[in-house]
């Protein structure tokens, strides 16, 4: 399932298949009529007289429902795969995989024509769309966003050239702009950033939204959709993630759903819907759903009161990093039986400490900080060190004259031939005197 649309009491996906479920009962859609398209589905978009259009990688199909079928309308194929378009009056706007912003006539819903490219300074590839009921067009670039006016053109254009007039420039990330919502009201926007979180706008002037704030967040922000007073997000493999804009609009995590894999997300019916490659999920507002708690620090290296350890080694500690928790850890560390802080803002559960003295009972601990500020505080441990690390090593064994003969050849061969002389010559006085004895 690559997208989801709803409209009235259905629901469509869309994938290598277009299906319709009934939402007669919003908690347990029932599918209905389905009908194979041409290529993978990427995008659901409804035009101004309620037909649907896919998007996807051979360009854009157009249908329609009539009674329980699902109908074709026309086809459109497009110069590289089309991944999202949106309808408005006769004009329809589809991003490219290969770049650009496509406009084409639709006032003919039979044959829909291509007219020409819009491009922008804020990148090459438009990652999401949002379009207002009163015309205008919010476009994700790869470095922000741009507001854009599709009822009106500038002076000269003819019908088959006019295009949308800017608006406004919305610089936000220094990488690619995921998807853009708009709340209920239409007073708040929100943009996914991927990697770098989400984006809260305020759109008390349209014209002129502000950046409210930016938060970043467990895994990836790949799509959101505001219920409610709540901001729910796509974040991947971390699942679906609740925010409650709060005084002064800034972002507060209040739930968390981990349950799979996540990159679409809509809600209708006062239920939120979750999508990945192969699943459809649907759950209820997740207001009382708690958001992840940090675990307690465990499993300490070395165990705690273990003795003879070296004067150098590696505090440890578990669980397990979970890359859905972006919690951080402060170590203490000392000979007092309340150590104080070694080192803070760790991403990692361990650290290398050195020059410990022999002998000594050493007490540390670690505390756990969640994401908000949070701190969690583990127990004391302790240990005690050897009596020293160089106290097991043994010297190396003293070299032979013949051995550093051999590792100086430089020495002057008449040192050599002395030292053989002088050798014969004691040899030879030992002898003599023992015949003398004799």
């Amino acid at each position: 399932v690559n997208a989801l649309l709803t409209t009235g009491d259905t629901l469509f996906t869309a994938g290598d298949r277009l299906i319709a479920w009934s939402l007669t009962d919003a908690s347990t859609p029932v599918p209905g009529s389905e009908l194979n398209l041409p290529g993978t589905a990427y995008h659901l978009a409804l035009s101004s007289t309620g037909n649907l259009i896919a998007s996807g990688e051979s360009g854009l199909g157009i249908y329609r429902r009539e009674g329980d079928m699902l109908v074709e309308v026309a086809t459109m194929r497009t110069s590289s795969p089309a991944l999202q378009t949106l309808a408005t009056g006769e004009r329809m706007y589809t991003a490219l995989g290969s770049g650009g912003l496509l406009v084409s006539d639709l006032s003919a819903p039979e044959a829909p024509t291509p007219l020409f490219i819009y491009t922008s300074p804020l990148g090459r590839f438009v990652a999401d769309m949002y379009l207002w009921p009163n015309g205008r067009l919010f476009v994700a670039w790869e470095n922000g966003v741009e507001l854009l006016d599709t009822t009106s053109s500038s002076a000269g254009e003819t019908a088959s050239t006019a295009g949308p007039r800017l608006l406004n420039v919305i610089p936000l990330a220094d990488g690619p702009v995921r998807s853009v919502t708009i709340s209920e009201d239409g007073s708040l926007a929100s943009a996914a950033l991927g990697d770098e979180g989400i984006a809260l706008l305020d759109l008390a002037d349209v014209r002129a939204p502000v950046l409210q704030d930016r938060l970043g967040i467990s895994g990836t922000a790949l799509d959101s959709v505001f219920a409610g007073d709540n901001l729910y997000v796509a974040t991947g493999r971390c699942g679906l993630q609740a925010f409650a804009p709060s005084a002064g609009e800034t972002l507060t995590p209040i739930a968390r759903w981990r349950g799979m894999f996540l990159s679409d997300v809509l809600t209708a019916d006062g239920l939120i819907y979750g999508a990945d490659s192969s699943r459809l999920v649907v759950l209820r507002p997740l207001s009382g759903a708690p958001v992840a708690t940090t675990p307690l620090p465990q499993s300490p290296y070395p165990t705690d009161r273990q003795d003879n350890l070296p004067l150098a080694l590696d505090l440890a500690w578990g669980p397990a990093m979970d890359p859905c928790d972006e919690r951080t850890y402060a170590v203490f560390f000392g000979t007092a039986d309340d150590p104080p802080l070694l080192s803070e803002g760790l991403h990692g559960t361990s650290l290398s400490i050195g020059d410990l003295d022999p002998l000594r009972t050493y007490f540390w601990r670690v505390e756990a900080i969640s994401a908000d500020g949070e701190r969690l505080r583990g127990p004391i441990w302790r240990f005690t060190t050897t009596v020293s690390d160089t106290g097991q090593m043994r010297p190396d064994a003293p070299i032979t004259l013949l051995d550093w003969l051999l590792e100086h050849p430089g020495v002057p061969a008449a040192l050599v031939a002395l030292l053989l002389i002088g050798g014969g010559l004691s040899y030879w006085r030992i002898r003599r005197a023992r015949r003398t004895h004799h």
